[in-house]
This record gives C-alpha cells, structure tokens and sequence, in this order.
C-alpha cells in the first residue's frame, strides 16, 4: 500500500514540476526592458511605500543651446524625444509578447481521484485509485491562426508609428513655419522701427531750423510709438511660437535661439499630381487602414477556428489493488447541442466589412486632402516667388527713393507713411506666403519615401 501511494504522490510531484519548469522557461524568455526610467515615475509609483516630502526634488537639466534650429534637426529632435513614438513602440513590444503566447497548448490538467470506494469493510483497501494528465488540443489551424492575429496585430502598430511619425513632423513642420515667420517678421518690424526713429529724428531737426511745423514731428513721433507696439507683439508671437515648438518636438531640453530662414523651401521641387496619387497606397493612413481590415479578417478567421470542437486527451494510472495495476487512455470530445459561437461569428464578419469600408473612405480622404495641399502649395510657393522676383524689391526701391527725398525736404511724413507701410506689409506678406507653403508642403511628406525613413 505504501509503495503504491509513494508512486502516486512522485506522479503528481513530477506533473507539476514540469509545468512550473515550462512556465518559468516562458516567463525569462520576454524581452529585458533597458531604458532608463525617470526618476520622477518611480516616486509616483511608490506614493504608498514612502512619503514623497522624503524624496528630494529632482533638478531640471540644462537646456542645450541651438543657435540656429534647422527643420532636419527639428525632425530628428521630435523623433528621439517625443512621448507618442516611445508609447507606440512600447506597445509593439507589448505585441512581441503576445505574440510569443498566442499559439501555445492550453497547460495539462492533473487528475487525481479515488473510485469505487465501499461504505462499508475497508474502504481504503477496496478503492480503486487514479493519478494521471489530461491535455486539450485544440482542433483545426486555431493555433496558428491566432498567432497570426498577433503578428498582424504588431504589423499594424508598425504602420500606425510611421503614421504617427508623419503626423509629428507635419506638426513639427507647421509649428517650425510659424516661429520662423514671426522671427523674420520681428526683424521687419525692427528695420521699420529704425526707419522710424531715423525719420523722427529729421522731423526735430528740421522743426528746430524752422523748416517744418510741430505735426510734423508729433505724426512722425506717433509712427515711431506704433511701431514699436507692433514690434513688441511681434517679439511676443515669437516667444509663444518657439514654446509651441518645442511642444511638438516633444518637450526636449532645449534653449532655440534662431531658426533656419524658410526662403530655401522655394527651391524644392514639387512632386506632381499623378505621381502623389499613383504612390497614394504608401500613405501611412491608407496603410493603417489596411493593416486594420487584415487583422479584422484574421479575428474572422481565428472565430471560425475556435467554432470547432477541442479533442481533450487523458491518460492515468490506476491502481486496482495491492497486486494489480492498469493504465487508462481516453479522449474527449465536446457534443455541440447548440449555436456555438453564433453571435461572435456574424459580430467578426461586420467588422471585417466595417474595416474595409472605413479603408475605402481613408483612401478617398488622403486623396482629396492630396489634391488640395498640392493646390495650396502651388498657390503659396508661385506667389512667395512672385513677391521675391518682383513685388518686394519694387516696393524696397520706392521706399528707399522716397526716403531720400523726404530727407532732402521734397515730401512731408504725411506723402513717406503711406509708401513705408505698404513696404511692410509687402514684406510680411511675402513671409505669409512662405509660411504657407511650408503648411502645404507639411501634408504632401506621407508621398516622399526619402522625408519618412523607417
């Protein structure tokens, strides 16, 4: 009797043993994470473990210093610092891991029980006892289909990075186009305010010579005044464009102290038309959307797999009495008596519609959007050129003729006004057209491979 139990009890210990082992090999197989963590994060995670008036405060780190920011650089900043990128590869690492269990046999089951055991004489004698394992192998591809699923799963979030990518470098584009215009336009405002304070000096000299009346200095002493509010508004727009920047680049520790003069986006060539709509496929919004209906297809798949009956296999050792010993071997097989699984099945079907659907209206979307930017952006770079060639230098000889002649007492500050602002505004419109072509250039990256690397 004691031989027998030994032999039982060193079954059972054997069957867990190895399904402890399996779990343990499963489980230092995952991916070591090693980057760093913020020291912030952990004092957060541990308010229940210690007091945080105990931990000391963290000191910022310097900015770095960028003299003058190009947008490559912008680019490169965003893609190393931004929040959004890292949680998405974090969670393809998350995939990585589902991947690994998706695909697995469900774990054995032990049996252990007596049987046949009397009410009466000696029931510990006369009982017969089991010990053994029960394994359920799922039937069909379900587990390759489901470890599929998981893969497409991660193919998708590679795709939705590179969306992602695109949609921080057309922020980061957009938001760099601004700074860079108000930058530009706190330089225009500066020259006209020396312009301004050099006139208003003349007006006083000439006023003191008797040869102009006090108006004249006071109309002269108001442009200056106004000026100079335009210019602080200017100084102020830049200050919240730079911020505005950083907040797309990612927050990095950084102190901008220049940008790089958006004129050289004049000499890019625009790709054209049918060549963005016949590389529309390679958008990463198209793509997200067909990674969404494949992996919609796979579910509807992997339902139709887990529709089918498991096959449940046991084996066990039974010992009949003290000299007699048997095995038992049998299967099991689940009788479907009702709809199994009915209602997931047409719930995976409309949604392998809906995704290809919503992948149809995606396409259509980029598309439109394609159309319009390339429009805009051939509206904004032919009049930034216009301005360039042609309307800005014009505008520059005729202030600058009728600044020597106001000088030279041959107009009054009532005939040189109208001219200096319209010089200004001239010039801040040429900046506007820069501003916008970059915007417009901004939604047209997806269908250059080259401005998107992997």
């Amino acid at each position: 009797m004691n031989k027998e139990r030994t032999v039982l009890l060193t079954l059972i210990v054997f069957v867990i043993a190895g399904c402890t082992q399996q779990d343990n090999a499963g489980r230092y197989d995952l991916p070591i994470v090693t980057d760093r963590i913020d020291p912030v994060e952990i004092v957060e995670s541990n308010n229940g473990a210690q007091d945080a008036d105990s931990v000391p405060p963290q000191q910022p780190a310097e900015p770095t210093v960028i003299e003058k920011l190009s947008l490559g650089q912008a680019f490169a900043i965003a893609r190393r610092h931004h929040l959004e990128l890292k949680v998405i590869a974090s969670q393809m690492d998350e995939a990585t891991g589902a991947i690994m269990q998706a695909g697995v046999l469900p774990d054995p089951e032990i049996i252990a029980r007596t049987e046949s055991a009397p009410f009466s004489g000696s029931t510990a004698g006369d009982a017969e006892y089991i010990a053994g394992i029960s394994q359920n192998i799922p039937s069909g591809k379900r587990l390759s289909v489901a470890r599929k699923v998981e893969e497409q799963k991660k193919k998708k979030l590679s795709v939705e990075l590179r969306a992602k990518r695109l949609e921080i470098r057309t922020q980061v584009q957009s938001a760099f186009a601004q700074a860079s215009f108000w930058e530009q336009a706190v330089d225009v405002h500066a020259g006209s305010l020396g312009q301004a304070a050099n006139a208003l000096a003349i007006a006083q000299a000439r006023f003191e010579a008797g040869d102009t009346v006090a108006t004249e200095v006071g109309q002269a002493g108001i442009e200056t005044q106004r000026i100079e509010l335009e210019l602080d508004g200017a100084k102020a727009q830049y200050l919240v464009a730079k911020e505005k920047l950083l907040t797309a680049m990612g927050n990095p520790p950084l102190r901008i102290n220049s940008l790089e003069n958006m004129a050289q986006s004049l000499s890019k060539e625009i790709p054209s038309l049918d060549e963005l709509v016949a590389n529309l496929d390679k958008h990463p919004l198209v793509a997200v959307a067909q990674a969404e209906y494949d992996v919609e297809k796979l579910r509807s798949n992997l339902v139709e797999e887990e529709r089918k009956v498991d096959l449940g296999l046991e084996f066990a050792y039974r010992k009949l009495s003290d000299d007699r010993d048997a095995f038992d071997v049998g299967i099991r097989i689940p009788l479907p008596m009702s709809s199994r699984k009915a209602g997931r099945r047409h719930q995976a079907r409309a949604a392998v519609r809906t995704a290809q659907l919503r992948s149809r209206q995606v396409r259509r979307d980029v598309e439109y959007a394609l159309r319009e930017s390339h429009s805009a952006l051939n509206r904004s770079i032919s009049a930034a050129r216009l301005l360039q060639d042609q309307i800005v230098p014009q505008s520059r000889k005729l202030l600058t003729e009728m600044e020597k002649r106001y000088e030279a007492g041959d107009i009054s500050m009532t005939e040189l006004l109208p001219v200096r602002r319209d010089a200004t505004a001239t010039r801040l419109k040429f900046l506007e057209a820069l501003r916008d072509a970059m915007d417009a250039r901004a939604e047209l990256i997806a269908s250059m491979a080259a401005d998107i690397p992997d």
